[in-house]
């Protein structure tokens, strides 16, 4: 049902974090599911950068996944958008090392926004 609404709504956020996370959290959670949770997330966390639970989950589909790189940018954004500097610019440091362009760049720009603080 969350699929269906998803496609006949896909501006709608609330309707694609819940879809996210139910495919994250399937049992028979593969690596389809991850990508499609991650494409979901993405289109999230580019309308609404600051939601924190949309970072923690698309952290956990990389997570996975075994991308490390990409899961630790994710938790870095999450901790930098709840003001925690330590753990994002560890997090960060981490993130420098993810596949995803858009990722490790964030990453990057985190640790040098921080070390302006």
């Amino acid at each position: 049902y969350l699929r269906e609404s998803a496609n006949k709504r896909p501006q709608s956020y609330s309707v694609r974090l819940m879809l996210a996370h139910a495919l994250i959290e399937l049992p028979s959670a593969n690596t389809d599911n991850l990508r499609q949770a991650i494409e979901h997330l993405t289109k999230i966390t580019e309308q609404r950068h600051d939601n924190t639970f949309a970072w923690r989950l698309m952290g956990s589909a990389y997570g996975k996944l075994r991308e490390e790189g990409n899961a630790a940018a994710c938790l870095a954004e999450e901790a930098w958008v709840l003001e925690n500097v330590d753990l994002a610019v560890m997090q960060a440091k981490k993130g420098k090392t993810a596949t995803n362009p858009v990722l490790a760049k964030r990453s990057a720009d985190i640790l040098q926004q921080a070390s302006q603080k």
